[in-house]
């Protein structure tokens, strides 16, 4: 019981350090292209 638990706050912890990752290189990728445009 317990481990499942765990197992899934490390899940959430992963897709939302993804989505924060994500996030950051939409931002780079619009703030480069916003240069070069």
């Amino acid at each position: 019981m317990e481990l499942g638990r765990i197992g899934e706050s490390c899940l959430f912890d992963t897709v939302r350090q993804l989505h924060n990752n994500l996030g950051k290189t939409k931002f780079i990728y619009n703030f480069v292209a916003s240069i070069l445009n």
